[in-house]
């Protein structure tokens, strides 16, 4: 893995952030959930998600350069005193899948969120279809607790899974 690197994003990323999560959202509009229409969001409205003190986004990165992934981390509500923090929208392109990068994903995440102030557990959840997903969760120690109805971006009423892991 020594070919592929993770980051936090600072303002200077906001391109990357962008061009990657909208690839994400475009190419698997079932699994991801848009806050809006992320298409019209502005330079600023991207610099202010990766500024958000109560989360952090993370660029996967080939050879330091080549932007090939994304995740991020977020309080729960994004509130600053909640004990809670939510794994989001984890994304790796097509070609670059089945390699392990994932455990990038869930290293930066978790190491981010012990060095925040009270969080205790992470929860992470997930479409019941998505089974890479699942695999990975479990792979990486989380721990089923419930699922629910969501009407996901496609329009379906599917389960939504929920796992959680105390830190």
């Amino acid at each position: 893995m020594q070919d592929f690197s993770i980051r936090q994003f600072t303002s200077d990323d906001w391109q990357d952030y962008r061009d990657i999560r909208l690839e994400a959202l475009a190419k698997h509009p079932s699994y991801f959930c848009p806050s809006q229409d992320e298409k019209k969001f502005t330079e600023a409205t991207w610099i202010e998600r990766i500024n958000n003190p109560n989360s952090a986004i993370f660029g996967l990165y080939e050879h330091d350069e080549d932007i090939i992934g994304i995740t991020g981390v977020i309080r729960e509500n994004n509130e600053a005193g909640s004990d809670r923090a939510l794994m989001i929208m984890s994304y790796i392109k097509g070609r670059y899948r089945k390699k392990g990068l994932s455990k990038l994903f869930y290293v930066a995440r978790s190491q981010w969120a012990k060095k925040q102030t009270n969080i205790k557990t992470l929860i992470v959840e997930h479409r019941d279809d998505n089974l890479p997903s699942s695999r990975a969760h479990q792979k990486f120690g989380y721990k089923f607790i419930k699922s629910y109805d969501q009407t996901w971006p496609d329009g379906l009423v599917k389960l939504c899974m929920v796992y959680e892991l105390d830190i």
